[in-house]
């Protein structure tokens, strides 16, 4: 079967819970996505997923001034910054229909599949459900780092003494125990790190969970201690989208012995 079976609803969104597998659509089994779905695809989802995501955190950045420009090129137009917003809620509304359509699709691929060869159901549903759940975990550390890196650019947006001091004790106090606590977890409580190896990744785990960083010491901001958590959190976004990666390509497995 062709590979562009990897959609993007399971490399960035990946379809619903274990329930949405529950019932093969009759409509689903009798039409075959190979033929349908596949056939004029140029762009894999997973693709215009990333390329809509990246485009709408540009334009926040944009519309929050985190980026300052006066014009922005959309579509090909020059436009000035205040209409940022606009297409903004624009784009996020083309990512909201793309993405229901694409868990859609993956629902398809699933019923016709599974319609064909009944023994593999239960293994794909389970695959599927994989997939889902680290998603949610991906989406759930998204939020943590960016949390994170809103603090810290709060921190370097006003060098003001009260203001470093009440956002740094924050951002120490508050905002890094969720982040590591979340990494703990995912280090020895979630066991991904056992079922989808990586050698490198755990060794930087390793060596940021025993760190106690101070991050400012009343006159000094510790630049490199900021960096670390920076690459830290975007390197576990990078693991656990490998892990997404790695069980997206079990489930083609199964689906080509369908």
């Amino acid at each position: 079967m062709p590979e562009q079976i990897v959609f993007g609803a399971t490399l960035i969104n990946a379809v619903g819970a274990g329930e949405t597998f529950t019932n093969i659509l009759p409509e689903n089994a009798n039409r075959n996505p190979y033929e349908q779905l596949f056939k004029d695809m140029a762009v894999t989802p997973g693709t215009t997923i990333t390329g809509l995501l990246n485009d709408i955190n540009l334009l926040k950045a944009i519309e929050s001034e985190n980026i300052k420009v006066q014009y922005f090129d959309f579509d090909g137009m020059k436009h000035e910054a205040y209409r940022s917003y606009v297409y903004r809620k624009q784009l996020e509304e083309e990512l909201e229909n793309f993405t229901k359509q694409t868990k859609a699709n993956d629902k398809w691929v699933y019923d016709f599949c599974c319609s064909r060869n009944h023994a593999l159901s239960k293994e794909l549903k389970d695959r599927y459900l994989s997939i889902s759940l680290l998603q949610k975990t991906y989406e759930e550390f998204e939020k943590n780092t960016g949390r994170a890196i809103e603090v810290m650019d709060s921190i370097y947006a006003n060098m003001q003494l009260d203001n470093v001091n009440s956002r740094v004790n924050y951002f120490r106090s508050e905002v890094m125990p969720e982040v590591k606590g979340f990494l703990k977890e995912l280090r020895h409580a979630g066991n991904l790190l056992n079922r989808y190896p990586q050698d490198s990744f755990s060794t930087k785990l390793d060596a940021f969970l025993k760190e106690e960083y101070t991050y400012f010491d009343g006159a000094t901001l510790f630049n490199d201690q900021f960096s670390h958590v920076s690459v830290v959190c975007q390197s576990t976004l990078q693991y656990i989208n490998h892990c997404i990666i790695t069980e997206t390509g079990n489930v083609l497995r199964v689906q080509e012995t369908s």
